[in-house]
């Protein structure tokens, strides 16, 4: 194979990582617009005064499945990505480029303390899923207290 050819399967690898992680950045995207709709129609059925223990606690336990369902939608994607990367490197290695990005940028990362995006991306479902959790003991814990409806029986029964 020329190195023309290996050049091109190179790019196209790139070009697939890439891809993978405007995937992944989409998917987040739309999870987080799932969690914020859900979290607001929690909070507008509060704030209506349709506050019932049952409807929070099965919009939260949407929530916590949503936000597993993301926990692990992070790891497959974590997962592909390695495999792409790992790929990338092996292309890098074997053809002996005179500069190897990747292998450079990776060396770079071990040598320095950071943070992988894996881990922070794994700790805001996590964080959803415990507040989900806290909002449903605070809703069975809470006291239901009855909103008074203003209609014309209850104005006359007062003024009797």
């Amino acid at each position: 194979m020329e190195l023309k050819e290996k050049i091109d399967i190179y790019k196209l690898c790139i070009d697939m990582a890439d891809k993978t992680s405007e995937r992944r950045l989409k998917t987040n995207a739309f999870i987080i617009a799932i969690n914020t709709g859900l979290i607001s129609l929690n909070s507008y059925l509060s704030t209506a005064g349709l506050s019932q223990t049952a409807w929070s606690s099965i919009i939260c336990l949407v929530c916590i499945i949503v936000n597993l369902y993301w926990m692990f939608l992070v790891s497959t994607y974590k997962k592909i990505n390695e495999a792409k990367y790992k790929t990338i490197n092996k292309i890098e290695n074997d053809n002996n480029f005179p500069f190897k990005p990747f292998n450079e940028e990776y060396d770079y990362l071990k040598s320095k303390r950071y943070f992988h995006l894996t881990s922070i991306e794994r700790l805001i479902p996590l964080t959803l899923i415990i507040l989900n959790m806290i909002i449903i003991l605070f809703t069975f814990n809470s006291e239901t207290k009855p909103i008074p409806q203003t209609t014309i029986i209850n104005i006359i029964s007062e003024r009797a």
